[in-house]
C-alpha cells in the first residue's frame, strides 16, 4: 500500500466512530459538546469530549481551536496531545502529526505515530512504536498492525509468531484467519487446519467449512475436500430447512458456490436479499458471482 493510501485509510479510520453514530446528527451532537464545554470551561474531560465530538464529526479546524483552550487548561495533557495528532492526520497535515507526537509514551499515541512512520516507509521505527505499545496495552488491531508490518518487510516467520502471541491471548478470530492467510502463502496448509478447527469448534459456520475444504486441495487431499463440501452442504439444507432467513441462504449459498453450483448460489442469494435487502454480505457475494460470469 503506497503512502497516500495508506493516509487516505488513517483519515478514514479516524473518522470511522463518529460516521457509525445514527443517535442524532452530526451537528446536534456537536452542539451539545459545545454548550456543555461553555457551561464547564474549567473541565477537563468535557472539553476533551467536545474535541472528541469535533474530530468524529469531521470538524478537525474547530478541534484545533478547541485544543488551544484544552492546552491552556491542561499544558501537559497526554490525551489533547493525541487528539491533536489525529485532528491533524484529518486534515492532512501528516508531518505536523507526526511532530506532535515526538515524545509520546502512551500507547494509543505510540500506535498512531507507528501508522505515521510506516505510511512515510520508516518501517523499522514504526515496528519499535507498535511492540512498545502492545507491550503496554496489547490489543488485537495492534497484533494485526505489527503482524502485517512485518510481512510486508519479508519477516513472514516473525509475523505469524505475533499472530499466534495474539490468538493465545485473546483466541481473536480475526488474528485466526490472518494467520491462515500468512501461512497459505507459506504453502503451509497443512498446518493451517488447526486454526480452521479452532474457528469452527468456537463458532460452525458454512465460511469455515469451505475455507477447510479449500486447504485440504491445498494440501493435495482433494477427496477430503469434497466430502467436507458436500457434509457442508448437507448441514446447510437442514438449516435453511429449519429456519430460512438470509443468513440461513447465504451459509449455503457459500457452499453451493464452491462446489460450482452458481445457480443454485445465486438462487439462495436472490432469496436471501428479498428476506433482507440490506444484508450486506449477501450483497457481496451475489455481485461477486455475476462478475465472475
Amino acid at each position: 500500500m503506497n503512502p497516500p493510501r495508506i493516509l487516505a485509510w488513517l483519515c478514514l479510520a479516524l473518522m470511522a466512530p463518529g460516521l457509525a453514530r445514527a443517535d442524532a446528527p452530526a451537528t446536534e451532537r456537536v452542539d451539545r459538546a459545545r454548550a456543555a464545554a461553555q457551561a464547564q470551561p474549567a473541565d477537563l474531560e468535557i472539553q476533551l469530549d467536545l474535541v472528541r465530538v469535533l474530530v468524529e464529526a469531521d470538524r478537525p479546524d474547530e478541534a484545533l481551536e478547541a485544543l488551544d483552550y484544552v492546552d491552556a487548561l491542561a499544558p501537559r495533557s497526554a490525551r489533547a496531545r493525541l487528539w491533536r495528532a489525529r485532528a491533524l492526520v484529518a486534515l492532512g497535515r501528516v508531518e505536523a502529526a507526526e511532530a506532535t507526537l515526538r515524545d509520546a509514551t502512551e500507547p494509543a499515541a505510540l500506535a498512531l505515530r507507528g501508522e505515521l512512520r510506516q505510511a512515510r516507509g520508516a518501517w523499522d521505527d514504526a515496528l519499535d512504536d507498535y511492540r512498545v505499545a502492545s507491550a503496554a496495552a496489547p490489543s488485537i488491531a495492534l497484533d494485526l498492525r505489527t503482524a502485517q508490518l512485518l510481512e510486508r518487510m519479508a519477516r513472514s516467520d516473525e509475523a505469524m509468531t505475533v499472530l499466534e502471541g495474539g490468538i493465545a491471548r485473546t483466541g481473536g478470530a480475526v488474528l485466526r484467519v490472518e494467520w491462515i492467510r500468512m501461512a497459505r502463502r507459506a504453502g503451509r496448509a497443512r498446518e493451517a487446519l488447526r486454526q480452521v478447527d479452532a474457528l469452527l469448534a468456537a463458532a460452525p459456520s458454512a465460511r469455515w467449512r469451505v475455507l477447510r475444504a479449500e486447504l485440504l486441495r491445498e494440501a493435495g487431499d482433494a477427496t477430503a475436500a469434497r466430502r467436507e463440501l458436500v457434509e457442508a452442504e448437507a448441514a446447510a439444507d437442514a438449516a435453511v430447512t429449519r429456519r430460512p432467513t438470509a443468513m440461513t441462504l447465504t451459509e449455503r449459498a457459500r457452499v453451493r458456490a464452491a462446489r460450482g453450483d452458481r445457480p443454485g448460489a445465486e438462487r439462495d442469494l436472490r432469496q436471501a436479499l428479498r428476506l433482507a435487502p440490506d444484508w450486506p454480505t449477501a450483497r457481496r457475494l451475489l455481485g461477486s458471482l455475476e462478475a465472475g460470469r
